[in-house]
């Protein structure tokens, strides 16, 4: 459901058109991070480029609870909020300029 529905978000929502993100989207490692507002489910979808962090690096060796983290990214990482109940994505960002 919501990999179907981020495939379409880049095929057709203006604000990715011509980003790194819609154009290299496999390339991304992505993490889901569920939770409840206003009791409505949301998943923040977080994407960082692979040619920037490596997988060990996104996704942590086991060893913390941390995640990476990333200021001035640009375009190589994004949050899209994404409303369950509706499938739609909801809120777009990315991590502000290199």
């Amino acid at each position: 459901m919501l990999e179907e529905d981020f495939e379409k978000l880049i095929r057709t929502d203006e604000r990715l058109q011509g980003s790194l993100l819609a154009s290299q989207a496999p390339r991304f490692w992505r993490y889901y991070d569920g939770f409840l507002r206003d009791g409505r489910r949301e998943i923040i979808v977080s994407f960082g480029h692979q040619s920037y962090v490596t997988r060990d690096e996104w996704f942590g060796d086991g060893s913390s609870t941390l995640r990476f983290a990333a200021c001035g990214g640009g375009e190589l990482f994004w949050d899209l909020t994404y409303d369950v109940q509706s499938r739609r994505f909801i809120e777009i960002r990315h991590n502000g300029d290199m």
